[in-house]
Order: C-alpha cells, then sequence, then structure tokens
C-alpha cells in the first residue's frame, strides 16, 4: 500500500485485528472449560461382545509337536514345540527371511507333520492380498456383508482406521490401494472369525489408526496371531511373543536363564567378605552372615 492508502483503510484494517483478537481469545476461554475427553473410538466405539463371533471350543487354537518347516532348501523350524491358546495375542517375531508368513501359511494349510490348527478355529486372514474384494460392490456392502457387529460398532471401526462415511457409497473398484488395504483389513477384522491371523496389518495406517487397531485388538474376544515390524506397536497388543530363534519358537518371558556357576558366586561373595574384614568399622554381625552365606555355597 502506499502512505494515502495505508492511511484511508487504517480504521478498517484496526477494526478488523481487534475482532479477531476478541474471536481468537472466546476461542482460548471455550477451550479451556470443556473437559477433556479421549478420541471417540477410544470411549464408544470398541465394545466388543463375544457373542458377536463363533464361540471357540477347546485347550489350545494352534498346537505344534516336534515341528520342522523349511521352503527354498531353508529350515525355518527343526523339531519345534509350541502351542497357542484361545484369547491369546501372539506376536510372531524374526528376522527378515526367517519363516514368519511361511509360518502363519503352514497353520493355515494343515500339510505340515505336527501342526495342528484346532477344528473350532475359525480364521479370518489378513495379507494384503486385494483380489478377494468385489470391485463392484459398494465399500459399505463389502463390510457389512460378512460381520453381525452392530452398525454403530462396525462405523467407529471404519471411521477409525481411515474409511469414515463419506466413503460408504464408493465403489470398492474406485478405492487407492492404501484405502484397498484398510477395508479389507476391516472386513477381516469384523467378520464372523474367533482366530485374527494378521500379516503386516500396520501397513498404511497413520498414528490415530494404528492406536485404533491396537484398541481393537486389545478388546477383541477372540485369539489374535500377528506379524508386525512396528515394536510399540507388538508392545501395545501382544500379550505373548514367539521368536523364531536357531530353528525354534521361542517364549522370550519363559526362557530360564540358566544359573550363574556357584565359583563365580563364591568369588564375588569371598571378595565383599574380605573388603569387610578389612574395614575396621564393619559389623561382626554383617562378617558372620557373609560367612555363613559362603559356607553354605561351598556345601
Amino acid at each position: 500500500m502506499s502512505q494515502v492508502e495505508r492511511a484511508k483503510t487504517k480504521a478498517t484494517r484496526e477494526a478488523t485485528a481487534a475482532k479477531m483478537e476478541r474471536t481468537a481469545k472466546r476461542m482460548v476461554a471455550r477451550g479451556q472449560r470443556e473437559p477433556q475427553v479421549a478420541k471417540p473410538f477410544t470411549t464408544s466405539g470398541f465394545k466388543l461382545v463375544a457373542t458377536d463371533f463363533p464361540t471357540f471350543t477347546g485347550k489350545t487354537v494352534v498346537t505344534g509337536l516336534n515341528v520342522t518347516l523349511a521352503e527354498y532348501g531353508k529350515t525355518l523350524l527343526a523339531h519345534a514345540d509350541f502351542q497357542i491358546r484361545p484369547h491369546d495375542r501372539v506376536a510372531i517375531v524374526g528376522p527378515n527371511g526367517s519363516g514368519k508368513t511361511t509360518l502363519l501359511r503352514a497353520i493355515l494349510g494343515g500339510r505340515v507333520s505336527g501342526l495342528r490348527l484346532a477344528p473350532a478355529a475359525r480364521v479370518g486372514v489378513f495379507n494384503q492380498d486385494m483380489t478377494v474384494l468385489d470391485g463392484k460392490q459398494s465399500v459399505w456392502q463389502t463390510v457389512r456383508q460378512v460381520s453381525q457387529l452392530p452398525d454403530q460398532t462396525i462405523r467407529n471401526v471404519m471411521g477409525a482406521l481411515g474409511l469414515p462415511a463419506r466413503f460408504y457409497p464408493q465403489l470398492v473398484s474406485a478405492l487407492s490401494g492404501g484405502e484397498l488395504v484398510k477395508l479389507q483389513l476391516i472386513r477381516i477384522l469384523v467378520g464372523q472369525y474367533n482366530v485374527l491371523m494378521l500379516d503386516e496389518p500396520t501397513n498404511y495406517l497413520d498414528v490415530d489408526a494404528l492406536d485404533a487397531l491396537a484398541d481393537y485388538l486389545q478388546n477383541y474376544p477372540g485369539t489374535v496371531i500377528f506379524v508386525s515390524h512396528d515394536e510399540p506397536f507388538r508392545q501395545a497388543v501382544a500379550t505373548r511373543v514367539l521368536q523364531f530363534e536357531t530353528h525354534q519358537l521361542v517364549d522370550p518371558d519363559k526362557v530360564v536363564k540358566a544359573p550363574q556357576p556357584v565359583e563365580a558366586d563364591l568369588a564375588v561373595l569371598q571378595f565383599k567378605y574380605d573388603q569387610l574384614m578389612a574395614d575396621p568399622t564393619s559389623s561382626t554381625a554383617a562378617i558372620q552372615a557373609l560367612r555363613q552365606q559362603i559356607d553354605r555355597l561351598k556345601a
């Protein structure tokens, strides 16, 4: 603006600035008055009822006894034993190429000796294979037809995972690749299953959707077996971890650490004993107690 234009518009500009300042102050005051609430999907969303899903009967979902698994000439598991029980949320972990996805396929295939999936298991599988979706159906039809959950619960799941109401009437064929992945995942989550087998379900999800998926799985009344490289997500969801290690599936929480050799313990205690003996302020009771501990170890 020129000096003349600035002079002519000064009153208007000052009035506008004052109005904006008053509006900002009102918004701040209103925000301070309103209670802080959690995200909608954590308060009103995933109230899952066990009766909405097929009942599982039995003590184990997956049993592996003396399982040997190989692919392309590479041994993945050798004489491995493991179990997955109802309501477990099991993370399968290991380096790339260790056999995580191969194990999931083997559990479903039922052709590996010693590997058994319970007859009562109704397994929903997510593996980012979008060929199972019918491109001529709408997004809502695709989800609604596979689930017995209430409409509102389905809407909450879809919205939290990135497919809100504006997507409902769209044809599946019009979705992007990332949206198709989300749609397939939602179909599995709300479907008529009592076991979820999820291979890298966190791809294409933003932070809010990741939180929503973790929340859903934490409340899921069935069994969850999943592979994910997202460590915070694994920690939030998993109740157990099965880790590929030297051709075995190891549960780190159940690994009993080997006791330290008695000789090492004795050396440490003897060092402490010598220190006490050399310290003129040491109490006789402390010296005697340490001496008794050393004698018990020697015995």
